[in-house]
């Protein structure tokens, strides 16, 4: 398809930018890589798994924790389109943060088409009283191999919630790429993990 859909890109140009999956060869190998290295932890870590927090199936969350006792929590929502991947496939992030000190939620939430983007939503608010935030501290994190798209999106958002009287900070990793960049969750020492634990501690 060649016209023109959105900012002047056709339809095969707009999978390239927003469906990444499709333009890295590796992406089959990266996401057989979180499986084996989630499961990995799972086996090996301290917490709960398939803690129900609503009717869906799906509506399930793992909570990894550290051995510090009394730590702050970390709840990470996993990508994947609306459509993709569940909260199995991400437990391999956490074993950065609980090193560095935080415990961990991993959220599973039912995907599209079987709901709607709004019940998304509602699910990831749902299980830990989170709410929209008006005036937040925000960090964003990009790839500096990211998609022209991805990085534009970046910058609008940090716009948008600066105007809304938000703390914005951004980090960028530039040999990163829309996946990779999980590995720096992953890494106890890394500036994410420990960014995200002065964060929670401010």
């Amino acid at each position: 398809m060649t016209q023109p859909l959105y900012r002047n890109m056709t339809a095969d140009q707009l999978r390239l930018q927003y469906n990444p999956s499709r333009s890295m060869p590796e992406a089959p190998q990266l996401f057989q890589g979180w499986k084996d290295r989630s499961a990995a932890f799972r086996a090996a870590a301290k917490g709960e798994l398939d803690i129900a927090y609503g009717e869906h199936p799906a509506a399930r969350f793992d909570l990894f924790l550290p051995e510090a006792p009394s730590p702050r929590l970390h709840v990470y929502i996993h990508g994947g389109y609306w459509q993709a991947f569940g909260k199995s496939d991400f437990s391999f992030m956490a074993e950065g943060l609980t090193r560095a000190g935080m415990a961990v939620a991993v959220l599973g939430y039912p995907l599209c088409p079987t709901v709607a983007i709004p019940g998304i939503i509602r699910h990831a608010l749902s299980p830990f009283g989170l709410r929209s935030a008006g005036k937040a501290r925000l960090l964003l994190c990009t790839g500096g191999q990211e998609s022209d798209e991805f990085k534009r999106q970046t910058s609008v958002l940090g716009r948008l919630w600066a105007r809304q009287g938000s703390n914005l900070e951004v980090i960028t990793f530039p040999m990163r790429n829309h996946f990779t960049i999980l590995d720096e969750l992953a890494l106890p020492d890394s500036a994410l993990a420990r960014r995200c634990l002065e964060m929670l501690e401010a």
